[in-house]
Formats: C-alpha cells, sequence, structure tokens
C-alpha cells in the first residue's frame, strides 16, 4: 500500500492518510496494477467505531490500517511505504520529475495549490507556475499539487486517477534507470520513508 499522508510542516503527530493507492504484483502475467481506496469511504475503524477510511492512519498508523482493510474489505496488506507532502516533493524532484498531460480547466487550480505549498515550503511561486495545458515536465511541488486537485472534473475519482498517473510516470523513470542510479536514488529516499518493510 503506498500512503500519502496529509502531513504539513508544522504538524508534529501522524496526519490522515490523504491518498491510499494499493499495489497488486502478479508475478505470473508480470503486471503490476493499482487500485485506489477512496478516503471518504464510511467503514468500521476497529477500536473506534465508524469513521471515515483515512482516520484509521491518523488513530492507529500502518497497523491499523492494515487490520481496517483486512476487516472491511478481505484485503491483507503485505507492506505499507508512505510519505507526506514534503517527502513527496523531495522525491519526485529526486528523479527528474515526471511528464503529465495538464488539461485546460485543471492549470488554474493546479497554479493555485502551488501557491498554497509554495508558501509553506518558502519557495518563489513564480518559479513553479505552470503556463498551460499540454504535455508538461511537473517539478515536486507541481507534482503534489497535480495529485490533491480535486475541485476540477469528478472530485475525488479524477483525484484518484491523477494520484495513479504520477505514480505510473515513477515507475517509468525508475525503470530507465541503470543499477548505479537506482541505487543512489534509494539512498536518496529511503530516509524519508515511512515503511514496516525490511
Amino acid at each position: 500500500m503506498l500512503v500519502g499522508q496529509d502531513r504539513r510542516q508544522n504538524d508534529s503527530e501522524r496526519q490522515r492518510s490523504d491518498s491510499m493507492i494499493l499495489l497488486t504484483l502478479n508475478r505470473s502475467a508480470q503486471t503490476l496494477d493499482m487500485t485506489s481506496f477512496m478516503r471518504d469511504t464510511y467503514v468500521e475503524i476497529p477500536g473506534w467505531g465508524g469513521n471515515r477510511l483515512n482516520a484509521a492512519y491518523v488513530f492507529g498508523g500502518i497497523d491499523l490500517m492494515n487490520e481496517t482493510f483486512l476487516n472491511n474489505f478481505g484485503v491483507k496488506i503485505d507492506g505499507v511505504v508512505e510519505v507526506d507532502f514534503y517527502d513527496f516533493v523531495e522525491i519526485i524532484d529526486e528523479i527528474g520529475g515526471v511528464d503529465i498531460e495538464i488539461k485546460e480547466e485543471e492549470v488554474s487550480a493546479v497554479n493555485s495549490g502551488i501557491s498554497e505549498v509554495a508558501k509553506h515550503l518558502g519557495e518563489d511561486v513564480r518559479k513553479h507556475q505552470i503556463a498551460g495545458a499540454g504535455l508538461q515536465h511537473l517539478d515536486g511541488l507541481q507534482a503534489l499539487s497535480y495529485c490533491r486537485l480535486r475541485k476540477v472534473g469528478n472530485n475525488d475519482f479524477e483525484r484518484t486517477e491523477r494520484q495513479r498517473r504520477v505514480v505510473q510516470e515513477v515507475f517509468k523513470q525508475a525503470k530507465n534507470m541503470n543499477t548505479m542510479q537506482m541505487l543512489s536514488l534509494l539512498d536518496k529516499t529511503f530516509e524519508l520513508l515511512n515503511t514496516n518493510l525490511t
């Protein structure tokens, strides 16, 4: 499970899981499928009663989130990798950005999100604004704003599509790396991840 935690720079405590994408590896077919879970899905959280799915993470971290998925969906999660907003920005920048097709109606909303995050990071907003629609090479800050966008299109349904699109681009970038580049990337990004994997 890939988890994007809704933690800002001033938050010291664990926050809600803003994004939850289940990666399913089929070794025989050699495929990797992505399934997004809507953060506002109302579920039964063990020990906490009914609440939104993204609350399980803030209440009990990886363990309670895993238990919630097993009890409500029958899904056993083998491992979790979690990042917050700012770690996500660093990782995207570390791989050199991602190529994403931006729709005309997404441009102003993405730029608005960029302004918000740039202020938190002390970045020059003008340096990151997207000029227009079409295929754009997004840096980490731009990609984060794109992933968070939900007020354009079909709300959270399109929002999760955007998130999966960015993850696909990250995989594409990684596949084109040689062994030394991959090891260097892992070395630089591993400390940004929270995981229960060895």
